[in-house]
Parts: C-alpha cells; sequence; structure tokens
C-alpha cells in the first residue's frame, strides 16, 4: 500500500502533534515555509520518538527486576520461617 503525498502531509506526528506539512524547511520569513519535507525536522521527532521508546523499556526492564528481588525475598523469608532451629522442616 503506498501513501499519495496528500495522505503523508494529512499525518500526525506521534512526537509533536503536527501534520507533517508542518515539517517543512523554513522559508527564512517568507511564507508558511517551502512546500518539501525537512529531513531535519522529521529526525528530530523520529529522536524524540526513539528515545520515549528506550526509556520505557528501561522502566519496564527495572520494574522486572525489582518484581523478581522481591519474590525472591518473600520465598527466602518464607523457607527460613519453615525451618526450625535443629534444622527441621515444620
Amino acid at each position: 500500500m503506498k501513501l499519495s503525498k496528500k495522505q503523508l502531509e494529512n499525518t500526525i506526528c506521534l512526537a509533536c502533534s503536527k501534520p507533517f506539512i508542518e515539517h517543512t524547511k523554513p522559508s527564512n520569513g517568507r511564507g508558511a515555509g517551502s512546500g518539501k519535507f525537512y529531513l531535519q525536522t522529521l529526525l528530530t521527532c523520529m529522536f524524540r520518538i526513539q528515545g520515549s521508546f528506550i526509556e520505557m523499556a528501561d522502566k519496564q526492564k527495572a520494574k522486572q527486576i525489582s518484581d523478581q528481588a522481591e519474590v525472591a525475598s518473600e520465598v527466602e523469608a518464607l523457607s527460613a520461617s519453615n525451618i526450625s532451629d535443629d534444622g527441621e522442616v515444620d
């Protein structure tokens, strides 16, 4: 499936919430822009999105590690409470 230029221009950017048509090269004060997509503005938004995904992945991984450590300490505490001083399981 191909997108037409008009469809692409009306697509909303996830990073800045502006239509792609607004990602055009500045016109040096002579109107709304050159009308051509400006790679630098598109790449800036793409890097913002990539950074957000990496941050979310790091937070998710840290939460998983924290959850695993919590479960391990609970298991250790339960194991310790079931073993009496003479080494027999209650």
